[in-house]
This record gives C-alpha cells, structure tokens and sequence, in this order.
C-alpha cells in the first residue's frame, strides 16, 4: 500500500512537471494577452504544487508568493480590460501593467519578498524561480515596453542596487539573486535592441543556473561557511570558476552573452553603468573566493601540517599581493 502511494506521488510529479514545462511553453509562444494571462495562472499554481518542501517558513512563503502573484494578475486584467474600454487613459494603463509586471519579477523597488521567498526554497525551487518563471514575465513585459528613457532608468536602478546585496552577506542564494538582477538588467536591454540577444542571453544563463545548481545540491550549500568548510580545495576552486563564470568574467563561456549584448546597445552611458555593476559584483566575489581558500589553506597547515597546503598558500598570498601591485 505505502509502495503505491510513493508510486502515484512521483507520477503526480512527473505529470505535473510536464503541465508546468507546457503552460511555460504556451507562454513564450502566446501573442495575445489575455491568453498569455490565463496560461500565466496557471503556471503559476503549478509551479506551487511541484513544491515538496512543507515546513512552515516554506508554506509562509508560498502564501506570500501566491496573494502577491494573484494580486498583480488581477490589476493586469484590470489594466488591460480598462485599456481596451477607454484607450484615453492609454499611457497610465500601460503604466500600470508595466508596474505589475515588475512586481512579478521582484526587481528594484519591488524586490523585498524576492530575497524573502527565495531563502526558504530548496535549491530546485529557486531554479525555476530564477529562470522559467521569469522568462514568462518577461515575456509578458515585453508586451508593454514603455517609452525606451523611462525602461532603462527602471534597468538601471536595478541593476546598482544589486551591488548593495551583495555587499557583507553570508547566504550564498542571497548572493546569487543579486547578481540574477544584475543579469536580468542585461536581458531587458537587449531587449529594447535586438530581440534575439536576449533569449541567447537568457539561454546562456539557464545553462549557467544549471551548472550552479548541480553544485550547491551537491554539498547542500546555503552560505559561505558551509562553503568554506565543507569539501575540498578543487571543488571550492571549481565553485570560484563557476561563480565565475556566472558573473560575466572573461575569457570564461558566461561572458559571451554580455559581449553580444556590448555589440548590439549603442547606449553608451547605459553599458558603462552595467559594465561598473560587473566589475564590482565580481571584485566582492574575488575577495570573499580569496578569503575562503585562504582560510581553508591556513586550516589544514594548522591541523594537518600539510606542508604542499603551506606552499600552496605562499604561492597564493604573493598572487594576492601581486594582483594588488598592479
């Protein structure tokens, strides 16, 4: 009996992931509103079932997420019924579904439950989190696309707040969605350009999400101390490569999206704020990255007296120091 019941919940789930993946697929492929909508709903309570995760800081979090989700879509519908009853209040209904649009995706100003929810979920979750679920806000944004000045100043504030987020944290998913806004000010420029840049973009960074994923699942990591003392030095040198990577760093594969998108925006003040935002993002994850391998180097010289890890640790310092000089 208790066999059967383990063997309807997983085709529970299996069915309900492959009804999450079509109403995801719909949504890209919709050009009309109000369908995109009506499928929007209905990702969005699969995407609530395929939760297994019942503590009550996950439950909180997914109530919160489903009246904050729920609410939007009500004023979208309200926005677009209005906007097809009287088209002389045009400008301030787009606003206004722009708006809730913004709020779906937690950017700038509207980011708080973003961080919130986002620390109570396994790592799965937060997968599709960061990536399916906003695809289809994205998607559904780029159906309002205000006046290009006002857009890239919403991008723009996104993008440099991120750089506060990352600023003295510990929580590795915290750190993550911080540098998930700074990519995401990434795509919807491209997307006020070049249209296709931006799902190349977007697809790089799935595979980039994907590869991070299966790393923090791994050795169950949710910040930098269990980073810093769980497993060994070349998986934490694999991490630093992969976060990396994950930032934009050249010469590694995460920065061909933002090379495509410096080839396709001729804004230059734009670029150059998003360029800084990088910069800074991945000079933080530099100093946190040098100060873990050092400290897990200076552990085992204590504990072990691993005299390859004294070494290895001069090696690194006069790196440090010689990078600095420069």
């Amino acid at each position: 009996m208790v066999y059967f019941i383990i063997i309807q919940l997983s085709f529970l789930k299996i069915l309900t992931s492959i009804f999450y993946m079509f109403t995801v697929l719909f949504c890209v492929s919709s050009n009309s509103l109000f369908f995109f909508w009506v499928l929007l709903e209905l990702n969005m309570l699969f995407f609530i079932i395929l939760n297994n995760n019942l503590s009550v800081f996950m439950v909180n979090s997914l109530m919160s997420y489903f009246i904050l989700q729920s609410l939007t879509s009500n004023f979208i519908l309200m926005g677009f019924v209005c906007f097809q009853i009287n088209k002389m209040w045009m400008f301030e209904y787009e606003v206004l579904i722009f708006l809730c649009f913004w709020l779906k995706l937690g950017f700038f100003p509207f980011h708080s439950w973003y961080y919130q929810i986002s620390e109570n979920m396994c790592w799965d979750m937060w997968f599709l989190l960061n990536t399916f679920q906003k695809l289809v806000i994205i998607w559904g944004l780029s159906f309002y696309m205000l006046k290009i000045f006002f857009l890239q100043l919403m991008i723009m504030l996104n993008a440099f707040y991120s750089l506060f987020e990352v600023i003295n944290q510990n929580s590795l998913r915290w750190m993550i969605n911080s540098s998930s806004l700074n990519h995401y000010s990434w795509v919807l420029i491209s997307m006020t350009y070049i249209g296709m840049i931006w799902e190349i973009y977007w697809l790089y960074y799935l595979f980039m999400s994907i590869v991070l994923l299966f790393l923090m699942k791994m050795k169950n990591l949710n910040s930098l101390f269990t980073l810093s003392v769980g497993g060994s030095l070349i998986f934490k040198l694999l991490v630093f490569i992969v976060m990396m990577s994950f930032l934009g760093v050249p010469p590694l594969a995460g920065f061909l999206p933002k090379f495509l998108v410096l080839l396709s925006v001729n804004n230059i003040f734009v670029l150059m704020l998003l360029l800084m935002v990088s910069l800074f993002s991945g000079f933080m994850y530099l100093v946190y990255s040098f100060s873990m391998i050092y400290n897990f180097c200076l552990s085992k010289i204590i504990n072990e007296k691993n005299w390859f890890m004294y070494m290895f640790m001069i090696s690194f310092t006069f790196l440090v120091n010689f990078m600095g000089f420069f």
